[in-house]
């Protein structure tokens, strides 16, 4: 679907009375980490388009229950039965037919029944109840087998058939021998959520249970233990047992059981390894997803490499505020995930950094002062999710603050963490190389709990300011090991002082075309922070450079645009591999060739007579 399509649908279901939320591309998930909040609320108008305008691609789903007025009867594709015959027994006027073949029954939610109705799974053979606390897509989103959900009925929906609730659900056997099963889904105190969630997923999977049915009931059983656990930490426990039980081949029936209440499973280690079928079904279907389009990934960590005096806490201010708020990156760039933000900023003073934060957020949000005379009238800064470290106390090697960073990232669940500069958190002694082990860290932080960081470097001096080389940032030898992606920002004579040059590349996405940026601020009344953004061209025009010795390279490079490396060069033109290395080395001195990333090398110009 168009965005624009997708918005005026989303809309058009708001309006219906249904709480609506974006769904990730391709998947059958909610785009938001917190979608939680709106199984009782649903979000504003203004929430909801902000969230179709700014997410391109995404596709469109329902809360189901009380909050949107609807329960939906689930029905599998694997379903044996005749639909038919199973509409005119449950009659509905509105059914819609998902992308993988199945079909959805929707009822009204009865508004005098006064106690939760809950999710149900497998009240018969492939068929569930999705009520309070469901999650549902709608059409015409596109489902990840390649499918769209459409209408097949667009009429009213019938009155909920109160019978549906007295089937009990398949996937818990209430024998006498599973018991315990009965009575751990009463809910469990703390102390005992861990354990008990775990040896119900696990029982569950022995049923055969898929990995969305277990979620689904043991989020629905979290309500009733005291207190209910971490929303990540339930996940992540699902997760964890759901890769053990695939990678074993005996039954469920084999785990011995010591005494009522303590189970021996297998237990977790430091060090885990998924067979390569497991590894595919969890993270090969992650791709690329972008936190803010084309600039940043999600889960990534992103280095931007700068010489002072170049906006780059400029840069870092609007990209947290486009985060937290939803509001476009430097005007262009559409935020896909919206979060809150922990800014590390551990170099300038707190005076400047409200002085920078206040003046972005006034102008992103449109948020202007007044001056009417002599009368000045100061706009109310909205509390976005933006929390400040204060206290500069950031250091990769003190186990005890690091420990603390975690326990904050696991309660604030950040969409994106902030570190600026990179040498406050790292000790000076043995600078790089000790650092670089420690910053490790943060990859463990990013893969527990999926939040992107972007750290904040200095830049060696006397860089060319049209080199692509990402080796700019000092003690890149060591850096090299450790970056996944990178923004180089440049200052240039050849162009304005309130310009600047942003070269980006990542290992996922190769390099993305330079951007020139174009600032125009004042922290002086009136205030004012506007950027304009357009693509960086750099023709450098030569004249006869060393003719009779750059010549037959400039030609190579111009014939084989995709770039070719020091040896393919050499090995083309017949000529010694350090002889080649040395004039090219002269070539991107002086700014008429580059050097990728990957090594290979590209002309930088254009050549007359």
């Amino acid at each position: 679907m168009k965005a624009g399509l997708t918005t005026q649908f989303a809309l058009d279901y708001y309006n219906k009375g249904m709480c609506i939320l974006p769904v990730i591309p391709n998947q059958k998930r909610p785009m938001l980490n917190q979608w939680r909040q709106y199984i009782t609320n649903r979000p504003s108008i203004e929430e909801t388009e902000n969230w179709f305008s700014t997410y391109n691609n995404c596709g469109i789903g329902m809360v189901t229950g009380r909050v949107s007025g609807y329960i939906v009867l689930d029905i599998e594709n694997k379903y044996k039965g005749d639909v038919n015959q199973l509409l005119s027994q449950y009659p509905t006027k509105l059914v819609a037919k998902s992308g993988s073949g199945g079909y959805h029954f929707y009822y009204k939610y009865p508004k005098d029944y006064d106690k939760p109705i809950k999710n149900r799974v497998q009240i018969m053979p492939n068929i569930d109840i999705r009520a309070d606390g469901g999650f549902i897509v709608l059409p015409p989103t596109k489902h990840p087998s390649g499918g769209y959900y459409q209408w097949v009925l667009d009429g009213e929906a019938g009155d909920f058939p109160m019978s549906l609730l007295s089937i009990n659900a398949s996937g818990i056997d209430n024998t006498n021998d599973n018991k315990w099963v009965t009575e751990l889904l009463k809910g469990v105190d703390s102390g005992e959520r861990n354990q008990a969630c775990a040896r119900l997923a696990w029982y569950f999977f022995g049923k055969g249970l898929s990995n969305d049915i277990v979620e689904s009931m043991l989020l629905e059983w979290n309500t009733k233990n005291n207190p209910p656990m971490d929303y990540q930490e339930i996940i992540s426990t699902i997760d964890s047992v759901s890769r053990y039980h695939t990678s074993i081949t005996s039954p469920v029936k084999s785990i011995e059981f010591v005494q009522e209440g303590e189970a021996v499973s297998p237990q977790p280690t430091n060090f885990n390894v998924l067979k390569m079928k497991d590894y595919f079904q969890q993270y090969g279907s992650e791709g690329v997803q972008w936190l803010v389009q084309d600039w940043l990934s999600e889960k990534s960590i992103t280095f931007i490499v700068a010489p002072p005096e170049s906006y780059k806490t400029w840069l870092l201010m609007d990209l947290a505020v486009s985060v937290a708020s939803g509001m476009p990156f430097l005007g262009v760039a559409n935020v896909y995930k919206t979060g809150s933000v922990i800014l590390i900023q551990q170099e300038d003073s707190h005076a400047g950094i409200t002085e920078r934060l206040g003046v972005v957020i006034e102008s992103k949000l449109g948020l202007n002062p007044t001056i009417n005379g002599e009368e000045y009238s100061m706009p109310i800064l909205p509390d976005l999710p933006i929390y400040v470290h204060p206290d500069r106390m950031l250091k990769f090697s003190d186990k005890k603050v690091m420990s603390d960073l975690e326990s904050m990232v696991k309660e604030l669940k950040p969409a994106l963490v902030i570190i600026d500069p990179l040498y406050s958190a790292t000790s000076m002694e043995n600078y790089m190389a000790d650092s670089t082990t420690d910053m490790f860290q943060l990859k463990r932080l990013r893969d527990k709990y999926g939040c992107s960081f972007i750290i904040a470097h200095h830049s060696k001096k006397n860089i060319n300011d049209d080199s692509l080389a990402r080796e700019d940032g000092w003690g890149s030898q060591f850096l090299n090991a450790f970056l996944e992606a990178g923004w180089q920002i440049r200052r240039s004579p050849k162009i304005a002082p309130n310009e600047i040059i942003v070269r980006r590349h990542s290992k996922t996405m190769g390099n993305i075309p330079p951007m020139l940026i174009k600032f125009d601020i004042s922290t002086k009344l009136p205030f004012k922070y506007n950027n304009t953004v357009s693509e960086y061209t750099q023709i450098a025009t030569v004249k006869k450079i060393e003719q009779e010795k750059t010549d037959d390279i400039l030609e190579l490079l111009n014939t084989y645009k995709g770039g070719m490396t020091s040896s393919e060069i050499a090995l083309k033109l017949n000529k010694h591999r350090s002889t080649m290395t040395r004039k090219i080395q002269k070539l991107i001195s002086d700014g008429i060739v580059v050097r990728l990333p990957d090594g290979k090398i590209i002309s930088n110009i254009t050549t007359e007579d």
